[in-house]
């Protein structure tokens, strides 16, 4: 896992409660990283612990 992947599940975790949904953008801009919605979006593939 990378330090970009790791930083985007633990934002999501701590800052989004569990069942709300958000925005790949909106995620991006609680990292601190507004224009990379599409490499959150890329994280976020490659989440081990998603549901199906």
């Amino acid at each position: 896992m990378t330090s970009f992947q790791h930083k985007c599940f633990e934002t999501l975790v701590q800052c989004v409660p569990r069942g709300s949904v958000i925005s790949y953008a909106r995620l991006a801009d609680l990292i601190g990283h507004s224009n990379a919605y599409r490499a959150v979006g890329t994280a976020m593939n490659k989440n081990v612990n998603a549901p199906d």
